[in-house]
C-alpha cells in the first residue's frame, strides 16, 4: 500500500484499500486509492517484482486548465521518475478534461512500439490519474536492432505523391 501512495504521490493519497487479487496481467493485488480530492483510483500491482499495471480514475475530470502540451510534458515527467526511460509520447487525445497519450520507450533513436505505457493525465492539474503499462513491463528489454533492409531514400520513393512525408525513423512494431 505504501508503494502504491508513493507511485501516486503521497501528499495527494488520503488512504489505500486492498480490495483483492486478480489475474489480469498476472497475478495481482487490486487496491483502491482514495485521493485528498474525493477522488478514487482502482490499481493493480504485480505480486512478483511489485510493478503497477494498471491504474484508471473512478470519474472523468471536465475542467480544463493546462494546453496539452504541458500535460504530455507531465506525463513525461512522471514516467521518468518511476524508473520508465528514454520515453516519448507518440499519440495523444483529450476526453473532457483528461489527456490519454501514448509514450513508447526507445533504444538509440529507434522506437519501441512493443514497449507502450499508455497514461491518463487531469487537464485540471497534470496530475496522472491512470496507466497501463501491461505492454512495457511484458515486453521491455534492450534489443539487437537490426539494420534496416531499405533506405531513407527508399522509403521516401515509395509514399504515395498525394502525401507529404514529414519525418522517416525507424521502429521496431509488432507483427502479431
Amino acid at each position: 500500500a505504501r508503494m502504491l501512495a508513493d507511485f501516486v504521490g503521497a501528499d495527494r493519497v488520503e488512504n489505500v484499500n486492498y480490495t483483492g487479487d486478480s489475474e489480469i496481467f498476472s497475478s495481482c493485488y487490486e487496491f483502491d486509492v482514495k485521493l485528498k480530492d474525493g477522488n478514487v483510483l482502482t490499481a493493480g500491482i504485480t505480486k512478483a517484482g511489485g510493478s503497477v499495471v494498471y491504474m484508471l480514475p473512478d470519474a472523468a475530470n471536465a475542467e480544463v486548465k493546462l494546453p496539452e502540451g504541458d500535460c504530455i510534458d507531465q506525463g513525461l515527467r512522471f514516467l521518468e521518475s518511476h524508473g520508465y526511460e528514454n520515453m516519448e509520447v507518440n499519440y495523444w487525445r483529450r476526453l473532457g478534461g483528461i489527456l490519454t497519450a501514448n509514450y513508447a520507450a526507445t533504444q538509440d533513436g529507434v522506437v519501441l512500439y512493443p514497449d507502450l505505457v499508455k497514461l491518463q493525465i487531469s487537464m485540471k492539474e497534470g496530475l496522472v490519474v491512470g496507466i497501463e503499462a501491461a505492454n512495457y513491463l511484458t515486453n521491455h528489454k534492450p534489443r539487437e536492432l537490426l539494420e534496416p533492409v531499405i533506405t531513407e531514400e527508399e522509403v521516401r520513393a515509395r509514399v504515395n505523391p498525394a502525401l507529404t512525408v514529414q519525418r522517416v525513423r525507424r521502429a521496431v512494431i509488432p507483427l502479431e
